[in-house]
């Protein structure tokens, strides 16, 4: 089961280890796509959007270690990072004016891929997929944000170079 880790909580986003998620996984799981009925898991791609209290947006390819970039959409408060604002119908999920907490973006392990897909809830998390549009913005303002840990930054402007 994934849990909010206290430690990531009470880190401020400059000092927080972006590989530390800022969840935690109770049991440990192969790192590699696990067989189910002879079928392979597919791991979250860029562009899925999962609902967990809020909005999630895979915003990356998987890393050379399996992981993507996870961020999520809130409803804007007066601190609030206004480097990616959202329009409400811009995703099927936003239905009023949001904004992407930069300073919450993580990297979502392999074991944490596997953990949410074999979820008995995850199918209802599950939310329509995400305009390469809106993917690029929100890219786009995570290079911008002083917010995005530095190790996500260059997670996301080595694959926008990629193409």
């Amino acid at each position: 089961m994934l849990r909010p880790c206290p430690q990531s909580l009470a880190q401020k986003p400059q000092e927080r280890n972006a590989r530390h998620c800022g969840f935690r996984v109770d049991k440990p799981h192969s790192t590699r796509a696990e067989s189910t009925a002879g079928k392979e898991l597919i791991r979250v791609q860029l562009g899925d959007t999962f609902w967990a209290g809020h909005l999630h947006i895979v915003c990356s390819n998987p890393a050379p270690d399996g992981s993507v970039v996870v961020f999520n959409a809130t409803t804007p408060r007066s601190d609030s990072d206004r480097n990616c604002i959202l329009r409400a119908g811009e995703h099927p999920s936003i239905e009023h004016e949001s904004v992407i907490t930069y300073e919450q973006g993580r990297l979502l392990s392999t074991a944490q891929q596997n953990q949410l897909e074999h979820s008995q809830l995850f199918p209802r998390m599950r939310r329509e997929r995400a305009s390469s549009g809106l993917i690029r913005r929100i890219q786009e303002g995570a290079l911008k944000s002083d917010q995005t840990s530095i190790e996500i930054q260059d997670i996301i402007r080595d694959q926008i170079a990629q193409g």
